[in-house]
C-alpha cells in the first residue's frame, strides 16, 4: 500500500492534498482568510493579464547567469 505522499507522486497530488491540509489545520480565521484569497486571485486571474511566474523567474535567472558568466570573464 502507497502513502499518498509518496515522493514519486507528490507533485502530482499537491494540488489535491494541500486544500484538505490547509482546511483541516486551519481555524476559522485562517479559513475565511484562505477563502478570500481563492476570491481574489480568481478575479485577478480573470480581469487582469498576469504574467507566468514560472517564465519571469526562468528569465531572471537566465539574467543572473549571464551576469557572473561576464564578471568572471572580466577576471
Amino acid at each position: 500500500m502507497t502513502s499518498v505522499l509518496s515522493f514519486n507522486s507528490f507533485p502530482n497530488n499537491l494540488l489535491y492534498i494541500l486544500p484538505i491540509y490547509i482546511l483541516s489545520q486551519s481555524d476559522m480565521g485562517q479559513l475565511l482568510s484562505f477563502i478570500a484569497g481563492i476570491i481574489t486571485g480568481s478575479y485577478l486571474a480573470q480581469n487582469y493579464n498576469i504574467p507566468d511566474v514560472k517564465t519571469k523567474l526562468f528569465e531572471l535567472k537566465n539574467q543572473i547567469e549571464n551576469i557572473e558568466e561576464k564578471h568572471k570573464k572580466d577576471k
